[in-house]
This record gives structure tokens, sequence and C-alpha cells, in this order.
């Protein structure tokens, strides 16, 4: 009975909200699990939502420990970027034009 109640408020509370939209469109208040099944497009290919809710996406530091491991991994594919060595001209505000260095008289 107490159950019953609280389905019917939900629903009611839904319902009284159903028109409040964000700015993609999508409600701002719908109950879990019965939202329609979104697509997500990419530039690969179109993606099906089906999940209800996303799953925890854990602490701080284990976003930063999968961080860490993504750059290390692609870390081994980089390449040292040509002129390396005037890196530390440019930080110091030589001015170099076409590649070339500008002597500042």
């Amino acid at each position: 009975m107490l159950a019953k109640a609280i389905r019917d408020e939900a629903a009611a509370y839904v319902e009284e909200h159903a028109d409040e939209r964000d700015e993609y469109g999508h409600r701002l208040v719908a109950r879990n699990g019965y939202k329609k099944q979104r697509a997500i497009e990419s530039i690969f290919a179109t993606v099906r939502l089906r999940h209800r809710r996303t799953k925890g996406s854990g602490s701080r530091s284990a976003c930063f420990a999968m961080i860490f491991k993504l750059v290390q991994s692609a870390s081994k594919r980089w390449r040292r970027l040509t002129g390396h060595a005037l890196i530390t001209d440019v930080i110091h505000g030589v001015q170099f034009k076409d590649g070339i260095r500008q002597n500042v008289a």
C-alpha cells in the first residue's frame, strides 16, 4: 500500500514536470528505466545508449591513474619535435621569423 502511494506520487511529480527540458531538448525529470533509448552520434558510428544510468566512474585517484596509463601508453608513439633544442630560446623570448633567429639590435 505504501509502495503504491510512493509510485503514484512519483508518477504525478514526473507528469507535472514533463514539459521542462534542457538546452538539448531532453526532459529534466524522468524516471529511471522509463526513458526512451537514445542514439549518440559519433564520427565513427551511431551508438545506442542502453543503460539506465552509468556505473560509478571511480574515485579521483583511480581517474588520475587511468589518465596516467593512457598518456604513458600514448607516449610510446610520440616523436621528438623538430627543432626541440630551440624551445628554450622561445621560452626566453628570442624572436624567430620563418624559422630563422632574428638578432635584435
